[in-house]
């Protein structure tokens, strides 16, 4: 609830951080293929969304985070 608020209440009772103008959630696949366009574009190593997420984990766990700090969801 806390969050929702942060965001000013916009991100509806499903939690949906990701939504198009109108409220209204992304296709699973959109991310990945704005990633994909980006990649192309600046001649970039592939990689997904999914991937992107255990790349940063693993780079917070080399710098010393723990993994409290890791999972946090807020």
């Amino acid at each position: 609830m806390e969050e929702n608020l942060a965001y000013g209440g916009t991100l509806g009772e499903n939690n949906i951080v990701f939504t198009r103008s109108d409220g209204s959630p992304l296709r699973l696949a959109y991310l990945n293929e704005k990633l994909n366009g980006l990649v192309k574009q600046h001649n970039l190593h592939p990689i997904t969304i999914h991937e992107l997420r255990h790349t940063h984990a693993s780079l917070l766990f080399e710098a010393g985070a723990s993994i409290k700090e890791v999972c946090r969801n807020d």
